[in-house]
């Protein structure tokens, strides 16, 4: 650690308990917490936030970021939330899955085999909103199973 001037961030120090974040620390099991963790050991101690960039690859306003979040949530803070998201809404509801799987086992309405792009229509369809072949392809994938039974199997295209 170089011998600068101390970081802007060495008013926190007063307010980061360093044993709490040693405990913190020893009980994380999530690498992007551990790293948080010791961010703010790193300035609990008075290490220059120029070194702390360096040592640990944030940048100087996440790691201040990572010190405000600590000092106004607590703990919590340092948990990677992003694990709990709920993700987007599905595009059909339980009962229009029910009836596109329904859908998929009969011929489509053009003819040939099911595509992502003619679910995507017939999504559309029912929602009433525009849905990409991405879209129709994935629900395809995902609502088209085989039975594994000889001469169950599909041929879909994407």
């Amino acid at each position: 650690m170089s011998h600068q001037q101390p970081s802007r961030m060495s008013k926190h120090q007063t307010r980061l308990n360093r044993e709490e974040l040693e405990a913190h620390l020893a009980a994380a099991t999530a690498p992007d917490e551990r790293r948080r963790v010791q961010v703010l050991l790193y300035l609990a101690a008075g290490v220059p936030l120029t070194d702390i960039v360096r040592m640990t690859g944030y940048r100087p306003r996440s790691i201040r970021q990572i010190a405000h979040r600590y000092i106004e949530i607590g703990a919590d803070s340092l948990v990677d939330r992003r694990a709990f998201a709920q993700g987007a809404a599905s595009i059909l509801s339980a009962e229009e899955q029910i009836e596109l799987r329904n859908a998929l086992q009969r011929v489509p309405p053009d003819g040939g085999a099911w595509t992502g792009g003619k679910v995507a229509q017939w999504m559309a369809a029912k929602t009433g909103r525009p849905v990409h072949r991405q879209r129709g392809w994935e629900y395809l994938r995902r609502l088209t199973t085989s039975t594994g039974r000889e001469g169950d199997e599909r041929t879909v295209e994407p």
